[in-house]
């Protein structure tokens, strides 16, 4: 496999198996969860405010159980670190529904735009770079 320049392989033999493995399990549980938002349009903040807690936590037990079958290989560890994390703001907005409603929504949307524009951000950058490259 030819690599590209400043690309390590950090996933050994196996490639990126652990980081696929958490990328399709991520991706069925937000389907998951996203369909059942669909179907309930008419749903009460609360309601929402739920099943955004519920995914947390299924996605956190989901990232631990990758994290946990890939042991040993590079990223693993943080694989465990971010389910973990999931897993806590899962519980914290399901133990306080009735006050984490009026805020879990925004503050969580608001994080993901600031990730979202930051990966963007990092994505132009390297491309920039790249096409700057002979």
């Amino acid at each position: 496999m030819a690599e590209q320049p400043g690309v390590e392989d950090v996933g050994g033999e196996h490639g990126h198996a652990g980081i696929a493995e958490e990328l399709h399990a991520g991706l069925v549980v937000a389907l998951i969860a996203g369909v059942i938002l669909l179907v309930n349009t008419d749903g009460s903040v609360g309601f929402l405010t739920a099943v955004l807690a519920i995914y947390f936590i299924i996605a956190g037990l989901v990232k631990v159980t990758v994290a946990a079958t890939n042991r040993g290989q590079s990223g693993a560890g943080w694989i465990a670190v971010n389910g973990i994390l999931s897993l806590i703001i899962g519980l914290i907005i399901i133990a306080d529904i009735s006050n984490t409603k009026d805020w879990a929504i925004g503050l969580l949307l608001g994080i993901d735009f600031i990730f979202a524009g930051f990966t963007l951000l990092m994505i132009g950058t390297r491309a920039k770079q790249l096409s700057q490259e002979p």
